[in-house]
């Protein structure tokens, strides 16, 4: 390539570049121009949005029209309230700010007088209780029948008012073999008796010796004598073991209940028919102040309680 040719190329290039960049300059300007308008304007909108923006938050006019049913408060009716301080202050007046009657309060018939003092009133409490205690303490201790109970009342009617023999006087006579009279009178007395003299048989008369009306003397004696098939227990079940054996005695005497509680009660029990007492058969039904006291002859010297309303203290056999 020729110079002049290069050189012309080159002042061309040159022209190129200079309007490329008056181009960019300007496209440049351009855009920095438009950027500039955005700006404003997204300012402005930012501006405005705020400005908006403020006055709803600001707006106490309820702008959303939210209502009182929405919030749950329904049944609350548009009145003015109290305020707190007014509240307390309404609650702390006791000089009656409603004007309250004693006929509203249901005391329509107390008088307006100075009533007692709570000191006063237990004051007055204490002295009461204190001669009521006394007065109870006195009473509790009189033996003199201050409530003037009478022997009906404690179902003893028919007692009369004697004077009693106490335990161990009556457990002495009933221990004794030869009551009211002694051997030696009740021996006297047979031997003075018919019987001593003759015994009738058809028509056959036989005295009898000395020797004969004492055989007879000791059998009735011996009949006649009370003996201890017990010592004196309290028992009211199960085994009773006996001294001696219940088959050589008709009769019975059974003792129940006890002095300490006036109940002592003595019952006469007799065999079946003209039998002895027989083991395996017989029942002993015997009454007693509370009811009864039943028991079986199980063997000669044994009885077997099954009930017993009141306590057996002894049994006494009867041979007659």
């Amino acid at each position: 390539m020729s110079s002049s040719k290069f050189v012309g190329q080159l002042k061309q290039n040159n022209i190129q570049i200079s309007n490329l960049k008056e181009s960019n300059a300007q496209t440049e300007k351009h855009m920095v121009d438009h950027e500039n308008r955005l700006t404003k304007l997204v300012d402005e909108f930012i501006e405005d949005q705020n400005y908006e923006l403020k006055n709803h938050t600001e707006n106490k006019n309820n702008p959303h029209s939210v209502t009182k049913e929405q919030i749950g408060l329904s049944n609350v009716s548009n009145n003015l309230q109290a305020t707190k301080i007014e509240f307390d202050q309404h609650i702390e007046n006791i000089a009656n700010p409603h004007q309250v009657t004693k006929s509203q309060v249901g005391l329509g018939n107390v008088e307006n007088v100075k009533q007692e003092t709570p000191l006063g009133a237990q004051e007055k409490a204490n002295t009461a209780l204190k001669d009521a205690k006394l007065y109870t303490d006195i009473h509790a201790n009189r033996t003199d029948n201050p409530h003037q109970v009478t022997k009906d009342q404690l179902g003893l009617a028919n007692v009369s008012n004697d004077l009693q023999a106490t335990k161990s006087e009556f457990d002495l006579h009933t221990g004794n073999n030869n009551i009211h009279i002694t051997a030696a009178e009740r021996s006297a007395w047979l031997l003075k008796s018919n019987l001593s003299n003759s015994v009738t048989s058809g028509d056959t008369t036989k005295a009898l010796n000395c020797e004969g009306a004492k055989i007879l003397n000791d059998k009735i004696t011996e009949l006649q004598t009370e003996t201890y098939l017990t010592d004196v227990i309290s028992v009211t079940s199960g085994e009773v073991i006996l001294k001696d054996d219940i088959t050589k005695y008709k009769k019975l005497l059974i003792t129940t209940g006890a002095v300490s509680t006036r109940d002592l009660r003595t019952s006469l029990v007799r065999s079946f028919y003209n039998n002895t007492f027989r083991p395996g058969a017989d029942i002993i039904n015997a009454a007693t102040s509370r009811g009864k006291i039943v028991a079986s002859v199980t063997t000669p010297t044994s009885l077997n309680i099954t009930q017993a309303d009141d306590a057996l203290r002894y049994i006494i056999g009867l041979k007659y």
